[in-house]
């Protein structure tokens, strides 16, 4: 038997391996993860003509960079699409309270469209989460002294 065929890499793998290199994965990482060596990696991509030169892979993480950036747009296309149907909804209360006074549910429900749709207009902007975490962080600090002061009261009024 020749040196090397008990270690040989079976032609399934050997084309996996060849596959993430193409896109785009670094030689070290496939190795890392296949549990074959770096040179047995770079040399399947020399016999599959994979080139492994950070040019070649530049140009992978920038498709897959640019694939990301498009997603996130079209994810904040649709937001901004909801954000319009929540405007509309609120648009089409607005014509109704001209019209004729609101009860009390129309009006709450008016006014939740509105909270909703200014919290996912923030939510897009950035804002919402470090504003929430602050206002949390507040009402977390608001709870503990009043939850202090109503057990000292308490206490006062058993002694």
């Amino acid at each position: 038997m020749p040196r090397g065929d008990a270690h040989r890499i079976p032609d399934a793998e050997r084309q996996a391996i060849a596959d993430a290199l193409r896109g785009g994965e670094s030689a070290g990482s496939v190795a890392r993860r296949t549990g074959h060596s770096q040179s047995s990696v770079s040399r399947i991509a020399a016999a599959e003509g994979v080139s492994l030169d950070a040019s070649s892979l530049k140009i992978a993480i920038t498709a897959r960079i640019t694939r990301a950036e498009a997603s996130a747009r079209f994810s904040e296309a649709r937001q901004l699409d909801l954000i319009a149907a929540y405007a509309d909804a609120i648009s089409v209360r607005l014509q109704t309270a001209l019209q004729r006074p609101l009860t009390q549910l129309e009006g709450q429900q008016g006014a939740t469209a509105l909270a909703i749709l200014i919290d996912k207009w923030r939510l897009i902007e950035g804002e919402a989460t470090s504003r929430t975490e602050t206002a949390a962080q507040g009402a977390r600090e608001r709870l503990a002294a009043r939850l202090d002061e109503l057990a000292q009261r308490r206490a006062a009024a058993g002694s």
